[in-house]
């Protein structure tokens, strides 16, 4: 494994879906490792060359926002990659908008980042939450993709090599 970037792939998650896509790439890149994102910072990622961060999006903010932003003045020198999971697609004025509330350090100094498609299980939903997610249910699909994953780990690969 000598040459080979030690990375792990961190989530945050409410209803699973990143998670899943989490552990989809975690499958499908041998000798990485995964965790929740809640149990790590900074000061705990010095053995990691590359820090994959999935975070869902909802409200239009991606939640691993803060997490990235209080823990940049350690992962600066490392390899760190972003994909935020969400119904609303990366091109549209929100999905821009939701990226752009990440300090422009952060998102100057990320290597990577994708939007995926996320769902909605409206039966874990509540009352509110449901009458929110009514307005972009449409677009929500009833399972996620794994291929969806596909440049998350192209570019890890990419990266190890």
């Amino acid at each position: 494994m000598e040459g080979i970037m030690k990375t792990i792939i961190l989530y945050k998650t409410q209803w699973g879906t990143t998670k899943q896509y989490a552990e989809w790439i975690h499958e499908a890149v041998a000798g990485t490792e995964i965790g929740n994102l809640d149990e790590y910072g900074a000061d705990t990622l010095h053995d990691y060359g590359m820090v994959v961060v999935g975070s869902r999006t909802y409200m239009g903010r991606i939640a691993a926002k803060n997490w990235l932003e209080e823990n940049w003045h350690g992962l600066k020198g490392k390899k760190v990659y972003l994909f935020a999971v969400g119904l609303v697609p990366a091109n549209s004025e929100q999905g821009k908008q939701s990226y752009e509330m990440i300090a422009e350090e952060v998102r100057n100094g990320l290597a990577g980042y994708v939007k995926i498609p996320g769902k909605v299980d409206v039966d874990k939903l509540n009352f509110w939450q449901k009458m929110i997610a009514k307005s972009t249910q449409a677009s929500a699909p009833a399972e996620v993709d794994k291929s969806d994953i596909q440049p998350i780990v192209d570019f890890i690969r990419g990266i190890e090599r």
